[in-house]
């Protein structure tokens, strides 16, 4: 499973601690870690994934080998949605089984693989198919979301509400 890496935090994004928790529980970490440099996050990637890992660092400056299992998300892409995760824990407490759809995925029926990136915000998703679409015209794209999970080792079934029509996604 990769480490989920949210880069470009500001100083104050750093200690917000509840966002962080709604955070590394909508990734299904099992650490939440706090990187001020590169080496900070070598020494995360060492711990056992799932993890998340947030850092001050932008995308330019982080630096990764081959086999590095990683996501990278901006911090200011997924502060809206931890905040919001972190509310709807509140309300409804920690046993409620639905919730808000996890993530997006680009797909095209014409495309060559799968889509494997997960994209944490619609709009995120919506910039990547503006941007396949230009780069293939003439191919068709969607952008979907998860309907259910199915664990197999829990047995467990999660399934995601859509929002209403009216309603503001984060």
């Amino acid at each position: 499973m990769p480490a989920t890496i949210l880069f470009g935090a500001a100083e104050d994004d750093m200690y917000d601690t509840r966002t962080h928790h709604a955070l590394a529980n909508h990734f299904h970490a099992r650490h939440h870690i706090v990187a001020n440099d590169m080496e900070d996050v070598r020494e995360a990637l060492k711990l056992a994934a799932p993890l998340v890992i947030t850092s001050l660092l932008s995308s330019d400056r982080l630096k990764f080998e081959a086999g590095d299992n990683v996501l990278l998300y901006r911090y200011d892409d997924v502060r809206r949605l931890g905040e919001k995760l972190a509310d709807q824990r509140a309300a409804k407490g920690r046993s409620e089984l639905e919730q808000e759809p996890v993530f997006c995925v680009v797909w095209s029926p014409e495309g060559k693989t799968p889509p494997r990136f997960q994209h944490i915000t619609q709009e995120a998703a919506e910039r990547e198919a503006r941007r396949l679409s230009a780069a293939n015209p003439g191919c068709p794209l969607f952008v979907l979301e998860p309907t259910f999970e199915i664990t197999i080792a829990t047995h467990g079934i999660v399934r995601y509400r859509r929002a209403a029509e009216d309603e503001v996604p984060f």
